[in-house]
């Protein structure tokens, strides 16, 4: 390995080709390379520096941590490891240019300075709130994207700086908690002094760049780095006001507070200047305001030039390329974030007239309706009747509200005026149950939903008038299954996402007809919505190798990109001039976490930049087996684009080097670790592939292809709430549940070392449904759940009990509940078996949940009561005797214990922030938890358009 600039090398690790060099510094070089297992581009920093004696465990240490923080405008860190003696940091390649080379040609527009301190102020918000500081915010490491928006580089590691001079580098001390750590032009006085530091230091650091952006010079006098600081240490700074005139006053205010030498006198967070800085944004482009300085409008032309010379070596290749594929022209867009509460905020929807934005939100700790400005001001509730708003909509003039509301078992629809609310106008009961549902659009007196259920997805009018719900997409026929719809404005053409072998989109009319294919190509295409300026679609889909926003140009069938991050952004509403796009933006981190209940620690064991997920543990708690998303999707589901895994479990440390067992979900170790059973998409609908592999001799078997999918719980996070298989004691053989022919399903079997299942054990009639597996801790008996559909949306149960070697079968107790609400566990040392039920939904999407036991002599016993519990996170703990549940207190999600015989539940986790939960928690060894914890954001953002220039050269191209 090359120890500078020597040549450059072909690789770098084992799984990574050089592509070019990128940069060189006093501590190492930056090099392109490519990910072979991933096919994607990184950049790879490589440290040499003979002053870091512990750089491979402090960059190993904080890059884990710092890997967990998904931004879009936070460059992300993949991997950190080290190889004779050199330490590699592995990131997020990204393409664009720093900061410090656009300030080279001079200062930005007024505009721009603002919007990019705004990202900038985002980003290290993101990271505050999460307990990092970067201590080296400057120029050179804020990248602009070819998008337009920031990157912050070098997040919470110091590096080379070549913001100033090239002689100039940042500075490192080689321990870890000390503060002096920088470059001394764009340090906090405290930094500077070598004294710690706080959050607060990086906002001075904002402070000197929006300074530094406004007037093309630094705050203080130094004619060197030991001058500069003397001058920072003792010196107000020079006075923004006078050097940069067009300044607002409200900014200048904000830059000269985040330049207070005192600590305290500055902002209290970042949060705190990214609020100022919305609201400075607004007033520049507020109507009447206007730049009042020559030299203002010099540097916008002179922006303006070195836009259209920069750009003019791409001209024709532009230009042969628009004119072959005949795209339609489209306006400048660029996205910005609305709504960022902790909380979780969704089905956000605008008014006729573009002006307000409406969403729900558990700001409150259960969903509620919100109305505010476009402009982002403060919102107000909206006041509904007692009840769950899932989904709502605004009226064609704007003046009125259709919200559903689900009210125990029944879900409404209500019509309340709009900005208010109040008492309903109009009260719609529907027939059907929904477990999910959007109102899509309002025309005249009918209001199209679409709902979602058990027997799929389907399209429904209500006729307001007559208060009347129409199923209209029962009469349509399409190959595959309906997923997500719209109606277009003209309430006379629709558009589905229809899933087949893909996942494309279709057009037809209302009545089913004349239905045409849309999109063909081997991506998912997902929530279609019309674009009724242009009449084009806005959907979602994975065709850029993640899953952003696309618009379609029917005429042509082009499509081009609205958005790029490593978050999944949904959409939901587009205004009716198609300027304006609203869309909820969805970030998920899941990593495993061990929690010792004897002294009531607890760390995370995994820290990859993917999710972990449903964690699967041998009987000696030595082996773990679990699910890593996927970092390009093929489907968009993230507990199904993943890979499985297994780990040696050390109970002192991370886990270190995961083997990848292969591409699947719902994996289930054997008791001793040795095998391992797991799903596989399959190619009909609904339908998964169970695959053994015996990890000895690394052999699979395919054993059947005809699994029905796991019930997932999709609340309080995705994860499997049911069990499709299980182990015999000696985990030498798997028994199942197969969807046999003539829609009856079987309980088979498959050896170790077999080539084929072993006939049917127990076969059920048509509609039997069978789940929950569990064999006894003798061997000798199974246990399993049967469930038969009856009126409405409860259903007959029945816990039955088969005998491996005398072949009996018996029904040993009965319970009554709708598919979802009944779960088995386990087995009790005395031959119990217990069983939850949920008896009662909350506001908050929290249940009732009792405890019950099959008793040997076969009575059903209600032994406890949770209340304010998820039941797909239910866990049983034999061996302390009770149930581990998620459980919610006062919109706080945490783990909880709860005694089987009866007793208060014993909180275990010790979380105090929304936004956090946790799926169900495997009890490992005597005293250890396994469970996935997940960090949960559903934030509202816009994508907004703006006119398109004359300059061919700045116009932006799909």
């Amino acid at each position: 390995m090359p120890r500078r600039d020597d040549h450059l090398p072909e690789t770098l690790g084992i799984h990574y080709r050089v592509v070019s060099r990128i940069g060189l510094g006093g501590m190492g070089v930056v090099y392109k390379a490519v990910d072979a297992r991933l096919n994607r581009a990184v950049a790879i920093k490589v440290i040499h520096d003979t002053r870091l004696s512990d750089a491979g465990d402090r960059l190993r240490t904080e890059a884990l941590a710092l890997a967990s923080i998904d931004h879009p405008y936070i460059c992300k860190v993949y991997e950190v490891f080290e190889d004779r003696g050199d330490v590699y940091l592995v990131m997020e390649f990204v393409e664009g240019e720093t900061l410090a080379s656009i300030l080279r040609r001079g200062k930005p527009p007024l505009g721009q300075i603002v919007e990019i301190a705004s990202e900038i102020v985002e980003g290290l918000a993101e990271a505050h709130s999460r307990g990092f500081v970067h201590r080296d915010v400057k120029p050179s490491n804020v990248m602009i994207t070819k998008s337009g928006h920031v990157k912050l580089l070098d997040f919470g590691l110091a590096r080379e700086d070549v913001a100033a001079t090239p002689t100039e580098h940042t500075r490192t001390s080689p321990s870890e908690r000390s503060a002096y750590a920088g470059t001394p032009q764009y340090m906090a006085p405290e930094q500077a002094a070598g004294n710690p530091v706080t959050a607060r230091a990086d906002l001075f650091s904002v402070g000197v760049i929006i300074f530094e952006c406004l007037t093309g010079r630094l705050p203080f006098a130094g004619s060197s780095p030991y001058d500069y600081v003397r001058h920072l240490l003792a010196d107000d700074p020079r006075p923004l006001d006078r050097l940069a005139p067009e300044a607002p006053a409200d900014l200048v205010r904000l830059v000269q507070r985040c330049l207070e030498k005192v600590p305290a006198d500055r902002p209290a967070t970042a949060f705190e200047i990214l609020e100022e800085l919305r609201k400075i944004s607004g007033s520049l482009s507020a109507p009447g305001f206007a730049f009042n300085s020559a030299g203002a409008e010099r540097s916008k032309r002179r922006w303006q030039l070195v836009a259209a010379a920069s750009a003019l070596a791409a001209i024709t290749f532009v230009a042969w390329f628009v004119v072959r594929n005949r795209v339609p022209e489209q306006p400048l867009r660029q996205s910005r974030p609305v709504v960022t509460w902790p909380s979780e905020e969704k089905d956000s929807r605008l008014s006729p007239d573009g002006r307000w934005l409406s969403f729900l939100s558990t700001r409150s700790g259960s969903p509620q309706l919100f109305v505010q400005p476009i402009d982002g001001t403060e919102p107000r509730h909206i006041t509904l009747s007692t009840g769950v708003p899932i989904t709502h909509l605004w009226s064609p003039d704007g003046k009125e509200i259709a919200a559903l509301i689900m009210q125990g078992q029944a879900a409404v629809l209500q019509i309340v005026p709009a900005f208010f609310g109040g008492a309903a106008r109009l009260s719609v009961p529907l027939e059907t149950l929904p477990s999910q549902a959007r109102l899509l659009r309002w025309l005249d007196d009918t209001v199209f939903i679409e709902i979602s259920d058990r027997t799929g997805v389907s399209l429904f009018k209500i006729d307001l008038a007559r208060s009347v719900a129409e199923n209209v997409s029962a009469s349509w026929r399409l190959q595959g299954e309906l997923r997500y719809v719209d109606v277009h404005p003209d309430g006379r053409r629709v558009v589905t996402s229809v899933q087949a072998r893909d996942e494309n989109l279709w057009t037809g009319t209302l009545d089913g007809s004349s239905w045409k294919l849309i999109s063909r190509d081997p991506f998912f295409a997902r929530y279609p919505m019309w674009n009724p300026a242009s009449d084009t679609l806005v959907y979602q889909s994975n065709r850029g190798g993640q899953i952003d926003l696309w618009e379609m140009d029917l005429e042509s069938g082009r499509s081009w990109s609205l958005t790029s991050s490593q978050t999944e952004e949904i959409p939901t509403a587009v205004s009716a001039d198609g300027q304006t796009i609203v869309f909820t933006q969805l970030a998920e981190e899941a990593r495993l976490w061990l929690w010792n209940v004897d002294n009531g620690t607890s760390r995370p064991i995994t820290a990859d930049a993917l999710s972990d997920l449903a964690p699967s543990v041998s009987a000696d708690g030595r082996f773990v087996a679990f699910q890593r998303t996927q970092p390009s999707p093929s489907r968009g589901y993230q507990i199904l684009d993943s890979r499985l895994l297994i780990a040696d479990m050390s109970l002192s440390g991370l886990i270190q080097d995961p083997r990848t067992i292969a591409d699947g979900f719902a994996g289930m170790l054997s008791p001793d670790g040795a095998a391992i059973a797991f799903l596989q998409r399959g190619t009909a609908p609904g339908l998964t592939k169970l695959q053994v592999r015996n990890l000895k001799t690394d052999e699979t078997t395919q054993v059947s292809t005809s699994i029905r999918l796991p019930i997932l719980a999709n609340r309080p996070m995705p994860e499997w709430a049911e069990r499709p298989a299980t182990w015999s004691r000696e985990g030498d053989e798997v028994y199942f549940v197969e969807q046999s022919e003539g829609a009856r399903q079987s309980i088979r079997s498959f050896r170790i070392g077999s080539r084929e299942a072993r006939a049917a054990l127990v076969t059920g009639e048509p509609g039997e449904w069978f789940r929950d597996l569990h064999v006894s801790a003798t061997g000798e008996q199974l246990v399993y759940l049967s469930y038969r559909a009856g009126e409405g949306q409860t259903g007959a149960f029945a816990l039955r009990q088969r005998s491996l070697t005398s072949h009996s079968d018996r029904v040993w107790i009965r319970l009554e509940g709708s598919i979802q609400s009944v779960f088995g566990h386990g087995w009790l040392r005395d031959g119990s078996f217990v069983l939850t039920r949920s008896t009662l939904t909350h506001d908050d999407t929290s249940s009732t949940v009792e405890i019950i036991i099959a008793t040997p002599d076969g009575r059903a016993l209600t032994t406890a009561t949770i209340t304010n519990g998820f039941p797909g996170t239910s866990r049983l703990d034999g061996a302390r005797g009770r149930l581990t549940i998620t459980r919610v207190e006062n919109g706080v999600h945490n783990i909880y214990g709860v005694p089987i015989a009866g007793g208060d539940p014993v909180r275990i986790s010790d979380n105090i922030m929304q936004g956090v939960t946790y799926a169900g928690a495997l009890a490992v060894g005597a005293n250890h938890l396994l469970s996935a914890s997940d960090e949960r954001r559903l934030d509202i953002w816009l994508i907004e358009a703006r006119p398109v220039t004359t300059d061919a050269s700045a116009r932006r191209r799909p």
